[in-house]
């Protein structure tokens, strides 16, 4: 099914550059742009001549400064197509982070460790911050939770959606794409996850945390989410201690 096109902001929020400054400059606005959402991925950019005459620089200058951004992967540039933004910025980090890890049977307690680090900051930024907007959406996964416990995919994808929707309500982008870019190894590690412990067990860890957030509470969202966190670790940790016992006995 054909996605329907996005049409490009009406007018951005851009300022003049000076002439000693311009491509960098450029660089610049619209990496923040990108970074905070307000072009977000698959959105085209306005035409060369409209950016061109909002920054006051040439054409020819913007056509480096895109030219560098997609470079860093945040463009796509297309002859005779408007530029738009990638929807591969998550996705580059997420393939650096697999590649480290790659091979490495201790990846799951590695991930989980950097987990308990962004996210339990995650939950209780967004306990403080979270609008009634963020706390409807929150609220909605939490009850896709409860029907399809018993359901382990769907669940996990919930699961997922739960953790990426805290991390909205913090209105923090980076926070966001943090989380996007270890999504596969969120997956991966949740799917592990909830064959030992099953759905039925971590609901309940779901359900404090998000009461928590929903009554503003930042010590107990991130007390919360620390625990939920913790239990997981443990989980992994005995799965590699059966990985690593399980190989010692085949060597042998």
């Amino acid at each position: 099914m054909t996605q329907p096109k996005k049409a490009p902001p009406k007018k951005l929020r851009l300022q003049p550059i000076p002439a000693e400054k311009r491509t960098g400059a450029v660089v610049d606005q619209l990496t923040e742009l990108i970074l905070s959402g307000v072009l977000p991925p698959g959105a085209p950019l306005p035409s060369e001549r409209e950016l061109s005459s909002q920054l006051g620089v040439s054409r020819n200058v913007l056509r480096e400064a895109t030219k560098t951004l997609q470079s860093r992967g945040l463009l796509i540039i297309r002859h005779g197509a408007r530029t738009t933004v990638s929807d591969q910025t998550s996705q580059s980090i997420q393939h650096a982070v697999s590649g480290a890890l790659y091979g490495q049977d201790d990846a799951l307690l590695q991930l989980t460790e950097v987990r308990l680090t962004l996210e339990v900051s995650i939950a209780s930024l967004a306990a403080s911050r979270a609008t009634e907007t963020d706390v409807e959406a929150l609220r909605e996964i939490i009850s896709g939770l409860q029907i399809h416990v018993g359901e382990t995919a769907r669940y996990a994808e919930l699961d997922v959606e739960f953790h990426r929707a805290i991390a909205e309500a913090t209105h923090n982008s980076i926070f966001v794409l943090l989380l996007d870019s270890v999504a596969g190894l969120m997956r991966q590690s949740r799917d592990l996850a909830l064959v030992y412990s099953r759905p039925k067990d971590s609901l309940p860890d779901h359900e404090r945390i998000f009461k928590a957030i929903e009554k503003r509470d930042s010590t107990r969202a991130a007390s919360a989410m620390r625990k939920h966190l913790q239990l997981q670790q443990q989980e992994f940790e005995s799965l590699f201690r059966a990985k690593k016992s399980k190989k010692s006995t085949t060597k042998k």
